[in-house]
């Protein structure tokens, strides 16, 4: 490496505060005895000012972009949701949210005791759980001394009847599509029925649009 080449390569460095303190040194030496080196540390500085610069501004691009993506996101989902609740008036979301007070304190104390064999071994879903997956899942920890069918059935929160299942005795998993019935926003009920036990829970569709 010649010379210029070296002193170069040192103003470079320099710029970049890759020196050592008797490099920095050396190039103030430089720099104050000729001024032709001073032009061109001060060029090496402009460039490396100005990519550092351009580099900063891409990057803060680069972030508002992220930034205005998930604010449209943001703002896609809440417009969404002010849609869905333009479609209901507020007597209507309270009425379908509504509890149906009979079936939650059975819920209840399923919840917090257990009342036969059933709810024992019953692995149901969480009591008030927003389904968002449209999936009720359960699961017995062993099978149920039975001949008797299985029933497994989906109420809204008036009583009616939205899904009903039946299995074999001998299942121990069960899955209950929800998408099967378009089911509309609202609190609803699952029973688990066999021969003359019956356990009890709630969950909701969209709870995000109950009134508080």
């Amino acid at each position: 490496m010649d010379e210029q080449q070296r002193i170069m390569d040192l103003l470079e460095r320099f710029v970049k505060g890759q020196v050592t303190i008797s490099e920095k040194e050396e190039v103030a030496k430089i720099t104050a005895n000729k001024p032709q080196w001073d032009e061109k540390l001060k060029m090496i500085q402009s460039l490396r000012k100005g990519f550092i610069e351009e580099e900063v501004a891409n990057s803060r691009a680069f972030l508002q972009s992220l930034e205005t993506q998930s604010l449209k996101e943001k703002l896609g989902d809440a417009i969404s949701k002010v849609k869905q609740q333009i479609q209901y008036s507020i007597e209507e979301l309270t009425k379908m949210f509504a509890p149906f007070p009979a079936y939650d304190q059975y819920a209840m104390q399923f919840a917090q005791r257990a009342a036969s064999d059933v709810h024992l071994v019953l692995k149901a879903p969480e009591n008030d759980m927003n389904c968002t997956s449209l999936t009720l899942n359960f699961s017995l920890t062993k099978p149920l001394q039975t001949d008797e069918e299985i029933e497994i059935v989906v109420e809204d929160n008036q009583s009616r009847e939205k899904i009903a299942e039946e299995f074999e005795s001998d299942t121990q998993h069960f899955e209950i599509d929800l998408s099967q019935s378009n089911l509309s926003p609202g609190r609803y009920y699952w029973k688990f029925m066999v021969e003359d036990a019956v356990v009890i829970g709630s969950f909701f569709i969209q709870k995000e649009l109950m009134p508080s």
